[in-house]
């Protein structure tokens, strides 16, 4: 079953990956942002025409170490599934087809948390980790990150722009619990560092 660590940026994604994939001996992608982006492209019944499946893998590579060669049998088909898309993203990342088709990796893209829904479609086995923190401490972390020189560059935003992209992760998360509360466990930072 494979897991997806999911939840507002800056709230412990990357500790909770290093700590799940060392404890079930899992192997894990980078962030591929790959559901994040996929809405864009339209996908009709979890299906993309091959250029627009393209398009998604070009758009992707800044973030992955990615041969588009390497994807030539599923996007020569008429219709890319976006599962198997997702799969042979996630076979070249962690270069393993039986741990991928077994479902033993994790991945962590903070922002899937809004694509739960998809997720958990395509892949009805996976489990989510919802990694949270007290807003404020992940707000200032956030804020920190538009400092010259510091993070991933992102660019400045007001606090309520925080608050907002925080109450639409909580939104997600329970209106995906409601009728999947078994596949999500929702993991404080501070208790992780506690220990």
């Amino acid at each position: 079953m494979p897991v997806f660590i999911v939840g507002f940026a800056r709230s412990g994604t990357t500790l909770c990956q290093r700590l799940v994939a060392e404890r079930f001996k899992l192997r894990t992608l980078p962030e591929t942002h790959f559901f994040e982006r996929l809405g864009k492209y339209y996908p009709v019944d979890s299906r993309l025409s091959p250029d627009k499946a393209r398009a998604l893998l070009t758009e992707l590579k800044p973030y992955l170490d990615m041969d588009p060669a390497r994807h030539e049998t599923v996007l020569s088909q008429s219709e890319v599934p976006v599962r198997a898309l997702f799969l042979s993203l996630v076979e070249e990342q962690i270069g393993n087809a039986r741990d991928t088709a077994a479902g033993r990796w994790l991945e962590k893209t903070p922002m899937h948390v809004l694509s739960m829904p998809v997720i958990g479609g395509l892949f009805p086995q996976a489990k989510f980790i919802v990694m949270m923190r007290n807003p404020l401490t992940a707000f200032a972390s956030r804020r920190e990150l538009s400092e010259p020189g510091k993070g991933w560059g992102e660019e400045w935003k007001p606090i309520e722009f925080f608050c907002r992209e925080w109450r639409l992760m909580l939104d997600k998360v329970h209106a995906f619990e409601v009728d999947h509360a078994d596949r999500v466990l929702r993991v404080r930072l501070e208790d992780l560092s506690e220990d």
